[in-house]
């Protein structure tokens, strides 16, 4: 079993099955994140998504490469979560499967309007 701790500096350590934490396994996320439907959603220093279970850390689903020259922000809301990046994409924040994605270069974290 796979499983993830958060660590100091936001630092997302890889912990083993037989409970040793991995220094290789060491990961720097971002401190934006998002939680929703049981989903901790993290976007990694170097460009990726790593998505945890908020009940004991395992790990979810990655999305690799969604970013190069800007950060990503996820924002979740009603079981979706929608990053920006090299494509703009809402993804199923359970197992990461594709809703809609529209490419582009590098989007800015999208804007949360209040809406009622």
């Amino acid at each position: 079993m796979t499983t993830y701790t958060v660590g100091p500096r936001h630092q997302l350590r890889l912990r083993s099955c037989s409970g040793v934490t991995s220094a290789v396994g060491v990961r720097r996320c971002s401190a934006k994140g998002a939680v929703g439907s049981g989903r901790l959603v993290l976007p990694t220093a170097d460009g990726n998504v790593l998505t945890v279970a908020t009940s004991d850390g395992r790990f979810a689903w990655e999305l690799r490469n969604q970013a190069e020259k800007v950060s990503i922000t996820p924002v979740a809301q009603h079981g979706v979560v929608y990053l920006n990046g090299r494509t703009l994409t809402a993804r199923k924040i359970t197992d990461g499967t594709k809703i809609w994605s529209h490419t582009t270069q590098d989007v800015r974290p999208p804007c949360a309007v209040g809406g009622g």
